[in-house]
């Protein structure tokens, strides 16, 4: 589907990135993934021809993208970024049709088009198609960003950090959309990121790179079964972690997640969580003492922008205590299919969150470190 043959990209006397050859496959899931300055971005970003190599070849479907049009390149590849970059005087509907819309597409072909896929990710067209992005959430916005580079039906999609802005429950939740989208349409998909948490998530294979080349290329389990060198190893050190560090919870929670006070309106939520990038805000007492959660469908409903958080909050929203063992925070999520799980102290003052990605993740690194060493 992608290769690059030799690739290189110099500024100057500067190699960005080495005679770089990678095969990416139809379908396929690749993720690229090192420390600020590797190449990452510049890889993915020669692909669409926003940046052109120096020398080399990368073709797409076997051809040449240095003897195609940029212009037709980039329409026929989807793209997202970290930024999202919606037109904030265009609807939603016509940010999400963009794309089909200079490809010519007739009105009703484009509207079918952007309500399946709001319906696909379950934003109701009826709700949210005529709204503007700054009526939207920052999880919402990225959402739309997704959705405006699947619009045309491209097979292939580049993402640079797309959710790196997010808190982390919005994060996980769009990953866990994400993959689920992956597994329906079958989209050959190059993300970059420098979050190896996001990366074991969401990979077929990774790719890790330093000084512009690629250390080690594999899948998430073959990477951390036998890390190839010493910075490869350290790099994911903090996944392959020796089972005496789960044993509580406060060894895999999350801390500083997005709170606000009782006495809070809906519309003040409803700013704050645009601000922070979020779907939810946990509301607590001055004291920090746990009272709910509200989430952003609680404020769809305009009526309830009038009220303040202690009135909309969910108070039946499941905890654990701290210094309970991991396992029983992983058995809540699993059997309550929660997504988060507030850890709090006797006093039920918020501490931070364990979230399902960082869970499974940690779990499944004593895994693999048992095997390897038996």
């Amino acid at each position: 589907m992608i290769r690059f043959e030799g690739v290189l990209k110099a500024y100057g006397s500067l190699e960005v990135v080495k005679k770089l050859d990678l095969h990416v496959l139809e379908g396929e899931f690749l993720v690229l993934i090192g420390p600020s300055g590797c190449g990452k971005t510049t890889t993915l970003k020669m692909i669409n021809r926003l940046i052109e190599p120096t020398s080399g070849k990368i073709l797409v479907n076997g051809q040449n993208i240095m003897e195609m049009n940029p212009v037709t390149l980039r329409r026929k590849i989807g793209y997202v970024i970290q930024q999202i970059g919606l037109f904030p005087n265009m609807t939603i509907m016509d940010n999400v049709d963009l794309v089909p819309r200079l490809l010519g597409w007739d009105r009703e072909k484009r509207i079918n088009r952007v309500y399946e896929l709001l319906e696909l990710v379950g934003m109701d067209p009826e709700v949210y198609a005529n709204r503007y992005p700054n009526e939207l959430s920052g999880g919402q916005q990225q959402r739309i960003g997704v959705l405006r580079a699947l619009a045309a039906g491209p097979s292939i999609i580049l993402m640079d950090e797309p959710f790196g802005a997010l808190d982390p429950i919005t994060r996980e939740n769009l990953q866990d959309e994400l993959k689920n989208l992956q597994s329906k349409l079958n989209k050959t998909i190059v993300f970059v990121t420098h979050d190896m948490d996001e990366a074991m998530k969401l990979a077929d294979r990774i790719a890790i790179m330093k000084d512009g080349e690629i250390i080690q290329l594999g899948s998430p389990e073959s990477i951390l079964r036998n890390p190839s060198d010493d910075f490869v190893l350290e790099f994911i050190g903090k996944h392959r972690v020796n089972s005496c560090e789960l044993e509580k919870v406060e060894s895999i929670m999350k801390t500083n997640p997005v709170t606000t006070d009782p006495d809070r309106k809906g519309t003040e939520m409803l700013a704050l969580m645009k601000r922070k990038g979020v779907n939810t805000v946990l509301v607590v007492k001055n004291d920090k003492q746990l009272i709910g959660v509200v989430t952003i469908e609680k404020l769809d409903n305009k009526q309830n922008l009038t009220y303040k958080a202690e009135y909309l909050a969910d108070t039946g929203l499941p905890v654990i205590t701290a210094g309970s063992p991991a396992r029983e925070a992983f058995d809540l999520l699993v059997s309550q299919k929660l997504e988060y799980l507030p850890v709090v102290d006797q006093n039920r003052g918020l501490l931070g969150l364990v979230t399902r990605t960082s869970m499974v993740n940690a779990l499944a690194s004593v895994v693999w470190g048992e095997e390897e060493l038996s």
